[in-house]
C-alpha cells in the first residue's frame, strides 16, 4: 500500500496505556497508521498531548476542554494554550469541545459559555476546533452557525443521518468516521453515508473508546481504525488504498500540516 493512515481523534496519553503506550504506537506504525492527532479534553490531558507532539515525531496535537469538563474551565487556561500553540506548530486545533446533554455532566449553561469561548479563542489563534456532540446537535449547529466562515473543523464520532450532515456540510466541516459504523444497529447511519462525499471524511478511533464491532469489549486503540477503514472501503466501493489517499489528504488540509 503506497498511501497511509492517520487516526485523527485518539487519547493515547490516558491511563489505560500507560503499560503498553510503546507497544500500541508499535502496532499502529505496522498497521500502517503513520500518524496521530491526540486530543485533549481537559486542562490535564491537553498538557499530555503537547509532551506527546515533543516525544514523537509522528504526533499532532490538541488543546481542549471537553462538555464533561466544562465545570473546571477557567479563563487563565486559555493563556497557557495560547503560549504552548505558540511556541509549538504540531498543535493543530482547539478540541475536543462541544456539547454533551446526554450525561450532563457539566450545567448545561456552562458548556455553552465554555464552548463559544473555546471557538472564539480558536479563531483568535486561526485553528481550527474538534466538536464533540452528544444529544445536543440542534443547539451545537446553532452555535456554530454564529461563526460561519470564520472557523472550520470536525464533527467527531459522526452518529447521525444525511439531513444533520448536510447541516455539518454548510458550515464547511468534516465529520470524523469512527468505529460505531461496524455496529450492526446504525444501518442508517450506514446509509447516510451512501451520499455523503467522500472529501468531507477524516478517520478516528476515539482510543480508548468505540471500538469496531469486532473488538468490541477490548480497549480501543490506533491500529483498530484498519478495520473501519475496510468497512467504509466496502460502502464507497474503493480501494482502501485510495480511502488512505483520500481521508489523508483530507487531514491535511483541514488541520493546514504538511508533512
Amino acid at each position: 500500500m503506497d498511501n497511509f493512515f492517520i487516526d485523527s481523534h485518539t487519547h493515547l496519553d490516558m491511563p489505560d496505556f500507560n503499560k503498553d503506550r510503546e507497544e500500541v504506537i508499535k502496532r499502529a506504525l505496522s498497521s500502517n497508521i503513520k500518524y496521530f492527532l491526540n486530543v485533549g479534553y481537559d486542562y490535564r490531558s491537553s498538557i499530555n498531548s503537547n509532551n506527546l507532539t515533543k516525544n514523537y515525531n509522528y504526533f499532532f496535537g490538541a488543546l481542549g476542554f471537553h462538555p464533561h469538563d466544562a465545570k473546571s474551565f477557567k479563563n487563565e487556561y486559555l493563556f497557557e494554550f495560547e503560549r504552548i500553540i505558540k511556541n509549538n506548530k504540531k498543535i493543530v486545533a482547539v478540541g475536543e469541545i462541544g456539547l454533551d446533554y446526554y450525561r450532563n455532566l457539566s450545567p448545561k449553561e456552562t458548556q455553552i459559555e465554555v464552548f463559544k469561548k473555546q471557538i472564539e479563542f480558536a479563531i483568535e489563534m486561526s485553528m481550527p476546533i474538534i466538536i464533540h456532540e452528544r444529544d445536543a446537535f440542534f443547539d451545537s449547529i446553532n452555535i456554530m452557525k454564529q461563526y460561519r466562515g470564520k472557523i472550520k473543523g470536525v464533527f467527531h464520532c459522526f452518529n447521525r443521518d444525511f439531513i444533520s450532515f448536510k447541516e455539518i456540510f454548510n458550515l464547511n466541516f468534516y465529520i470524523g468516521v469512527g468505529g460505531v459504523i461496524t455496529y450492526p444497529k446504525n444501518n442508517n447511519l450506514r446509509e447516510s453515508f451512501k451520499k455523503i462525499p467522500l472529501d468531507r471524511i477524516i478517520l478516528e478511533t476515539d482510543a480508548p473508546y468505540l471500538p469496531p464491532q469486532n473488538k468490541r469489549g477490548e480497549r480501543n486503540e490506533p491500529q483498530f481504525l484498519i478495520y473501519t477503514a475496510q468497512f467504509l472501503a466496502k460502502i464507497y466501493n474503493i480501494s482502501l488504498d485510495y480511502l488512505a489517499k483520500k481521508t489523508t489528504e483530507n487531514f491535511l488540509n483541514l488541520f493546514n500540516i504538511k508533512i
